[in-house]
């Protein structure tokens, strides 16, 4: 369920900064965001990425339990705190994260790579092996998916091909 955004033009620029690398310019969007309303719980979860990737690993983890308290229900925020967990050295709680992340998507490859990267450092190459082939099988369906129907090439070829026009240019 894509959540609702409440300043879709404030938002749209905090995205850009934070694309743009500029991630003080970024959390400066998205506090004017929580400012106006405390409840946007993907105004935290962003402000909390924009806190990571300036290594504020402390205010980034506020922010994630701050969405998670919002939306207990969103995978993200969840993921994203077991990598500052990581980081830390809470590998157990990293652990807890990622799977709590799995759990609310089993589509979710990155949690998936995230905790197969974890499973190995914490010396368990079974549960790594698998949820390195889930991150695979994901990959793989998410890439043939966008292949498919989403292909407007592609989806023009197959019409072509239904139609028994093998090649548009030799009818």
């Amino acid at each position: 369920m894509a959540e609702q955004i409440k300043n879709k033009p404030l938002f749209d620029e905090a995205v850009l900064a934070f694309v743009n690398r500029e991630y003080g310019k970024s959390i400066t969007f998205f506090t004017t965001m929580i400012t106006e309303d405390p409840e946007d719980a993907l105004a935290w979860v962003s402000r909390g990425a924009a806190h990571m990737r300036l290594d504020n690993l402390d205010a980034a983890l506020e922010d994630f339990n701050r969405a998670i308290g919002l939306n207990p229900n969103r995978a993200r925020p969840y993921h994203l705190r077991g990598l500052i967990h990581e980081k830390q050295g809470a590998l157990k709680k990293a652990r807890d994260d990622f799977s709590r992340a799995i759990a609310l998507d089993p589509e979710y490859g990155a949690a998936f790579y995230s905790r197969a990267s974890l499973y190995t450092k914490m010396g368990d190459s079974r549960r790594a092996r698998e949820d390195a082939e889930a991150f695979t099988v994901l990959t793989e369906k998410n890439v043939a998916e966008y292949a498919s129907e989403n292909n407007v090439w592609r989806s023009h070829h197959l019409t072509l091909e239904d139609a028994g026009i093998t090649d548009p240019m030799h009818r």
